[in-house]
């Protein structure tokens, strides 16, 4: 930070205090700064100033330290500026961010160039927790026999058996439900086997009429239109009609599981999409705001940050259904559920709590780089603040009163 005399209409960012003109502060800023830039567009702290005095405060700069706001990863190597120890790279560090005019960067210092804030992030945070969310709503089918209710597995006890043939055993109705019906469509659960099995008979392919030994054969069964067996009557049916029938089953297997991943999908995309608008919408109006964007490109982004969360979050629905489905995950997907749904918001919160942070910080200053001072710790931090900012104020204090 630099030490600054305070010009008018500038206030201390972490007291909020107005600082007043002539008195000494910090600034993200040095003392000559490019032609239409104002000094209260980037951080200031007071030091010295009176209603914090009163109040046993020393210097702003150094609470807002203490409060572990300065911490960044080192870029490299590099010694901490109040003790000189060496600093790894890559390791965190308290740092000290502040605006120079280009020039040689001293040891312990870096440069960099910051543009734009970057884009969005947070995309596969937002997308798991409304996947969860999705998955906590509808819920996941049980696919098993034993979870059908007594009348759907009292319809598979009876299928293909006349009255005279009298009923399939519970094991053996369980056999046939898991040999007539596909899997990905008894892993969805009671709905998806009613829609399956509606309007249709279990029809012989060797007729009872001609092969009554076959009667309760599960491999001689399938389902099939009733008013198609119902026409053929006696006979058996031909290698064509049988064709037909696994085609027509499969097409219609299929197009249940779609319809399934389609629903959670749409449900999931609302979730993402209704995640991300508060956070795109503040994001992009403070883009707008701080004249990095016009009118249009901010509504544009937004939308399309919008947009793209809710395509990922209804694709991660998608999946979650069709992993059920096809993968038979229900008990996985139903044991994680609760969980992912609180972790994706939590890292969605993070995630948007730095994108707005970024949104909301000022452009470096034309012409200017942004320096940054690593320290080894934070007690290093302030021990450096404390010195910097107190011999500071003891000098201004000597001239003023040389003068006074």
């Amino acid at each position: 930070m630099w030490q600054m005399i305070a010009g008018p209409n500038i206030s201390c960012a972490e007291c909020k205090h107005s600082i007043q003109p002539g008195r000494l502060c910090l600034s993200e800023l040095p003392e000559e700064i490019p032609s239409g830039v104002e000094r209260r567009q980037v951080r200031n702290y007071c030091v010295g100033c009176p209603q914090c005095w009163s109040q046993g405060k020393h210097a702003c700069y150094l609470r807002q330290l203490e409060r572990g706001r300065n911490i960044a990863e080192t870029p490299r190597s590099l010694p901490c500026v109040n003790c000189g120890n060496r600093i790894g790279g890559h390791q965190q560090a308290s740092v000290d961010r502040y605006y120079e005019w280009p020039s040689e960067t001293a040891e312990g210092q870096t440069t960099n160039p910051r543009q734009l804030p970057a884009g969005s992030t947070g995309a596969a945070s937002a997308a798991i927790a409304a996947g969860g969310a999705t998955t906590l709503i509808r819920g996941v089918p049980e696919g098993g026999f034993t979870d059908l209710s007594s009348s759907l597995q009292q319809k598979f006890a009876q299928a293909g058996l006349g009255a005279e043939r009298g009923t399939r055993s519970l094991a053996e109705a369980q056999s046939f439900y898991e040999d007539s019906i596909p899997t990905p469509v008894q892993n969805l659960g009671e709905d998806a086997v009613r829609e399956f099995t509606d309007g249709k008979h279990a029809s012989h392919i060797q007729s009872v009429h001609n092969a009554p030994h076959l009667a309760a054969e599960n491999a001689n069964i399938v389902w099939e239109d009733g008013g198609a067996n119902v026409a053929r009557g006696a006979s058996d049916m031909s290698q064509s009609n049988l064709t037909g029938v696994h085609l027509s089953n499969g097409f219609q297997a299929g197009g249940i599981v779609f319809r399934d991943c389609l629903e959670a999908g749409t449900m999931s995309s609302v979730f993402g999409g209704l995640l991300e608008a508060p956070v795109a919408t503040i994001e992009n109006y403070l883009h707008y705001q701080r004249g990095r964007k016009t009118g249009e490109e901010a509504v544009k982004d937004a939308a399309k940050a919008i947009g793209t969360r809710a395509a990922i979050s209804g694709g991660v629905g998608m999946s979650i259904t069709a992993a059920v489905s096809l993968l038979k995950a229900g008990t996985i997907i139903a044991t994680i559920a609760p969980i992912l749904m609180p972790v994706g918001l939590g890292l969605y919160a993070y995630a948007a709590l730095k994108r707005l942070n970024r949104a909301a910080e000022y452009d470096i200053p034309p012409g200017m780089v942004e320096a940054a001072t690593y320290f080894c710790s934070p007690r290093c931090h302030e021990r450096f603040a404390y010195a910097t900012g107190y011999s500071a104020l003891m000098r201004w204090e000597g001239k003023r009163s040389q003068h006074a």
